[in-house]
């Protein structure tokens, strides 16, 4: 209506008015016009009249409407956006072409290549998103699951008389559905990705002009399907060696590189809550008899288990790292007596006395604790370190499964 207003406001003071909207043919279709406007006034005869000089440009706005809509998934993709915003922008963009005469679906091929799952609907409704939303991929499963199993294009003109649609016609007909075009989207390997649908709501044959349009369009979803797919693939990769890099591969704990980062923030919330930090150093008793008589496989197994039960001792605040072989770093944060860092260690000591059962064989170990608390027992986490390794040795030199907490040797 803003573009009329315009029009008729600028004619109407004698100027020239210029601008694009959509018209009308006689025949009802809507088509994108360039026009020159201007009122003549003819004084021979009294009367108004108004020269228009008009193009058709309807070509060069579906080439606009599909360079936004490639640009504009392009950027939903760089962004990380989810697929289905990334769908969502592409069928937009489709629907606006034709506005309130047809809606659009993308239907993905699942996993195991057998059924189709909803990768974008957002005109259609609710009921029929959930009735569309994991169908089968075969011969004659509407236009959309008959263009999966074949790859070639499936135009139902009429929903209501269309062998396909047989299953399905009464929810398309309740949905305001009469015909129905689905286009497969195929990869660069030729793999089908997915089944791009246009419904339009009478019955209808699309022109060859239309075909094209949605080739195009879903080119433009499997490009955005596969760009997807690689940058998730990336992620997930850089995600495998971030945890190769800061976690334990077989304890799945954090690792020295996680403690030395982690330590120093510790150290930096300990100054602002003026809280203790404990660092305990643990070493597992014996370990090496158990591995050397039952092999690394069932040592391994030990270790699992021991850190699995190490977790369950202590806070969720608090974290256990794996140092290396058999021996452990934990660190408690907000300490407000040294008692709660005994009541931990004794926790620890509990779990890991407590029988393994690894492979059928019932196995016994315990553990030696060392502590530094910060800031007693040093003011940076190199300090801490070695004072707290060097408790777990004095505790080592005191027999099995004891806790003892650092003191300097030479203050006796």
């Amino acid at each position: 209506a803003s573009v009329y207003e315009d029009l008729w406001a600028t004619i109407n003071k004698g100027n020239v008015w210029s601008g694009e909207f959509v018209n009308r043919r006689k025949d009802g279709q809507l088509y994108w016009e360039k026009a020159n406007i201007v009122k003549i006034y003819n004084k021979a005869s009294n009367t108004t009249q108004y020269v228009g000089i008009k193009l058709d440009i309807t070509e060069r706005k579906s080439q606009e409407h599909h360079d936004n809509s490639y640009n504009r998934a392009l950027e939903l993709l760089s962004s990380g956006a989810p697929l289905k915003d990334i769908l969502d922008a592409i069928i937009f963009s489709v629907e606006e072409k034709n506005p309130g005469r047809i809606v659009c679906s993308v239907l993905l091929v699942d996993k195991e290549k057998k059924c189709l799952t909803l990768g974008s609907a957002p005109s259609l409704p609710g009921f029929y998103k959930n009735a569309i939303h994991n169908v089968k991929i075969a011969d004659g499963v509407a236009s959309f699951g008959t263009a999966a199993y074949t790859g070639k294009r499936v135009i139902a003109d009429d929903i209501s008389v269309h062998p396909h649609w047989s299953l399905y016609k009464g929810l398309a007909l309740y949905a305001g559905l009469r015909s129905c075009w689905s286009e497969p989207i195929i990869g660069q390997n030729k793999e089908i990705l997915g089944v791009l649908s246009v419904y339009h709501r009478k019955v209808y044959v699309p022109t060859e002009e239309e075909i094209f349009s949605i080739e195009k369009s879903a080119q433009l979803i499997a490009i955005a399907i596969e760009r997807y797919h690689a940058i998730d693939m990336l992620r997930r990769s850089e995600e495998h060696y971030r945890q190769l890099a800061h976690y334990d591969s077989l304890t799945s704990l954090a690792n020295g590189l996680t403690f030395a980062e982690q330590m120093e923030q510790a150290i930096l919330l300990s100054k602002q809550t003026g809280r203790k930090i404990a660092l305990m150093f643990l070493d597992l008793d014996k370990f090496k008899q158990i591995n050397d008589s039952f092999g690394h496989a069932v040592g391994d197994l030990l270790l699992k288990e021991a850190a699995a039960r190490m977790r369950g001792a202590v806070r969720d605040s608090d974290t256990v790292y794996r140092r290396s072989g058999d021996e452990f770093i934990i660190l408690l944060q907000g300490i407000k007596e040294i008692d709660n860092t005994l009541y931990v260690a004794d926790k620890i000591h509990n779990a890991l006395n407590k029988p393994f059962e690894i492979n059928g064989k019932k196995l016994d170990i315990s553990c030696s604790i060392g502590i530094a608390l910060y800031p007693e027992h040093g003011s940076d986490s190199l300090t801490l370190a070695i004072n707290a390794d060097s408790a777990m040795y004095q505790a080592k030199a005191m027999g099995r499964s004891q806790t003892q907490i650092y003191h300097n040797m030479n203050d006796h």
